[in-house]
């Protein structure tokens, strides 16, 4: 069972470093990577499945009528779906009166789209790579 946390605290630096490293995010191990991606304005939704960080939801919100999901990132295994769904869930509950927005990979819509996270036709991620993080 997928349990979640909102609690960063509950998390070393050094498990985050490896989800996101395991994911293929491209992230170095940094000491401080934990307070990198998350200073006080981001928010956090931590998914741990027997007793190891599986997935992190990083967000942003202006607390009034808007979220942007910033990235879902899920360990990869046969269950990659289900810790999006825990993920998903979570944050739906927890920001229910604001709007979602997110850029995800093609492969994630579907699970999205279960949440009611639709493509909008009108809207395009844009993105510029960092040259250094």
């Amino acid at each position: 069972m997928i349990q979640v946390s909102t609690d960063i605290d509950s998390f070393s630096n050094e498990q985050i470093v490896h989800l996101y490293i395991s994911a293929n995010y491209g992230l170095a191990d940094v000491a401080d990577t934990k307070m990198r991606l998350f200073p006080n304005n981001v928010r956090g939704i931590f998914a741990v499945k027997d007793k190891q960080l599986v997935g992190i939801l990083r967000y942003f919100t202006d607390d009034f009528t808007a979220v942007w999901i910033a990235e879902a990132v899920t360990c990869p295994s046969d269950f990659e779906s289900e810790i999006l769904d825990v993920l998903l869930e979570s944050v739906i509950a927890l920001e229910t009166n604001r709007t979602i927005y997110s850029e995800i990979f093609h492969e994630q819509i579907p699970t999205f789209q279960k949440h009611g996270i639709e493509p909008k036709p009108r809207l395009q991620a844009v993105a510029r790579r960092a040259t250094e993080i």
